[in-house]
């Protein structure tokens, strides 16, 4: 049995740092006046960084060139998730439990993942079909910075309707050019 629990909380908990994932790219690292509201120099940092370093460059980086670190990863991500633990707590303390841990994973998960995909080191999944499907979204998010927030799970994409279709959106473009 807790076995069983502790699956159905893998998958909630996969699910709610897909959303912090999500809201922490779009709108701490995609937008500067939330790091302003707050009064944040690390935000505001961390939102330069994203947006006048990682954005402007070419996609393919240099292993000289500065790239968001680990630890501003997990500090962004930990003042979007941290304010669901208590609720979470208060639901089901096992599952926070399951969240700590899968915090760590998650966190370095996401930051080989997209090291890989912007230094192209050859490690050994670069080559599998799921990292080369989650690369192909994250130079859509390249091209179109305001689509494609998520690198993991592009569920919340669709949800929030950021997913991006290259020819429907210059299409929509093309359209919007001709008017």
């Amino acid at each position: 049995m807790l076995a069983l629990h502790v699956a159905i909380s893998l998958v909630f908990v996969y699910l709610l740092f897909s959303l912090d994932e999500y809201t922490t790219h779009r709108y701490l690292m995609h937008r500067m006046k939330f790091a302003n509201w707050l009064k944040s120099k690390f935000l505001r940092r961390l939102c330069k960084n994203h947006m006048s370093l990682h954005h402007k460059r070419g996609y393919r980086h240099t292993d000289d060139e500065p790239d968001d670190s680990l630890a501003d990863i997990m500090i962004a991500a930990a003042i979007v998730g941290l304010p669901t633990a208590p609720i979470v707590w208060y639901i089901d303390p096992i599952t926070v439990y399951v969240a700590g841990v899968f915090a760590v994973v998650y966190s370095v998960v996401w930051w080989l993942v997209h090291l890989e995909m912007h230094r192209n080191k050859g490690w050994f999944y670069a080559k599998n079909p799921v990292f080369r499907y989650l690369e192909r979204r994250h130079q859509q998010h390249h091209l179109y910075p305001d689509t494609q927030y998520n690198i993991l799970l592009p569920f919340w994409d669709w949800v929030f309707r950021t997913h991006c279709v290259p020819e429907a959106r210059q299409t929509r473009r093309q359209r919007a050019a001709a008017v």
